[in-house]
């Protein structure tokens, strides 16, 4: 039997429980709050949460940059015509 399990703290994050995942080799990681089990995450899960973080990101990005399209073509801000 295992003596000592590699787990995470609830307060860890996406990136700190990855890392220990990927540096262990392993695939499942307890969750503990006050040294009680309150869950178990898996890599899959947390490439999911990162992906889903990137598409949000991507979209906002993609906003931005139409709205600035937008602004450029209907000219500079404030500009008289004659």
């Amino acid at each position: 039997m295992t003596e000592h399990i590699i787990s995470v703290d609830a307060s860890a994050t996406v990136g700190e429980s990855m890392k220990i995942m990927a540096s262990h080799n392993i695939r499942h990681l307890p969750v503990l709050e006050h040294n009680q089990l309150v869950g178990v995450v898996s890599m899959r899960e947390l490439v999911k949460k990162v992906a889903e973080y990137h598409e949000k990101h991507i979209s906002y990005l993609m906003a931005q940059i139409q709205r600035m399209a937008v602004a450029v073509s209907h000219g500079p801000v404030g500009k008289q015509s004659s």
